[in-house]
């Protein structure tokens, strides 16, 4: 819709992440079919992107595998300075019931980036940091590769 609407530039598509290994769903009964989900939502995705190109040759089509970079990170979290993976950071009993949920992301704050997880189904701000530079090195990498 955008690209029929004049944003005829580039496009970037991200595909989402492994939601099934955040630790609201890891011993979950909706585990597997989070995970089924996001499957099917991404396999849809790829066909659309697919297609989009195909159906605007002039658009510049780009697309960043959020999924496989979240699995990549998760399974060799010590070597991007992680060491629980399964835990999250923002867990005070204080913070919840003292605070709505509204103010409760205001004020806590995740301070420990051995954490991959923030809460029970968000990255850390860690993470947003190396998925932003990863993000940056996919975007240069195919801009070199357009010249």
């Amino acid at each position: 819709m955008a690209y029929d609407n004049g944003l005829q530039g580039a496009h970037l598509f991200i595909n989402v992440p492994p939601e099934e290994r955040a630790p609201g769903h890891v011993n979950n009964a909706d585990h597997d079919t989070i995970k089924a989900h996001i499957e099917l939502y991404n396999s849809i995705l790829e066909d659309y992107v697919a297609a989009f190109a195909e159906r605007n040759p002039g658009a510049s089509v780009l697309t960043f595998d959020a999924h496989s970079w979240f699995n990549e990170v998760l399974d060799n979290a010590a070597a991007y300075g992680f060491s629980n993976i399964t835990g999250y950071v923002c867990h005070s009993q204080v913070l919840r019931g003292l605070l709505t949920a509204r103010h409760r992301i205001r004020y806590c704050t995740c301070t420990d980036s051995s954490y991959f997880w923030y809460n029970t189904g968000h990255p850390t701000e860690h993470v947003h940091r190396l998925l932003a530079e990863a993000i940056e090195d996919s975007l240069k990498t195919a801009s070199r590769l357009s010249w």
